[in-house]
């Protein structure tokens, strides 16, 4: 059977349902990438430059299917993202995006519940996979 140019793009499109991912990262050369990056995988991306960005804009009604996070910012950290939402009682599938994965924010970020800790630089690759992972790990 051949199959038409669009009638492929139709079949890609069924295979990725239309996610939400968050981003919430303070520099603008790593989010950026990012969001175009989950774009051309067919997914919806919002992008924050900070805790309290993201927490205004948030509905706890329909939340982002995966929040990809930055540890270190000016105010309110990664962790204490984390913490906030845990007590709103929202379990947004994490992936955390830091320089340093070794330090105490990454453990703590771990034992908040994030599903992985990726040090920066990120393939695309890699991170398109770990979205797609924390996705589907995320309870239904």
């Amino acid at each position: 059977m051949i199959v038409s140019g669009a009638q492929y793009a139709d079949q890609q499109m069924t295979k990725k349902p239309m996610l939400c991912i968050a981003v919430v990262d303070d520099d603008d050369s790593v989010s950026e990438p990012i969001q175009i990056l989950i774009e051309m995988n067919g997914w919806q991306a919002n992008t924050y430059t900070s805790c309290e960005a993201f927490l205004n804009e948030l509905q706890p009604d329909s939340p982002p299917d995966c929040l990809v996070l930055d540890l270190q910012f000016p105010r309110m950290n990664g962790v204490e993202l984390q913490r906030t939402l845990k007590r709103k009682g929202l379990q947004i599938p994490t992936i955390v995006l830091t320089a340093h994965p070794d330090g105490d924010l990454a453990a703590s970020a771990v034992s908040e519940g994030a599903l992985e800790i990726v040090t920066k630089p990120v393939s695309s690759d890699e991170l398109i996979k770990k979205i797609g992972i924390a996705v589907s790990a995320a309870p239904k």
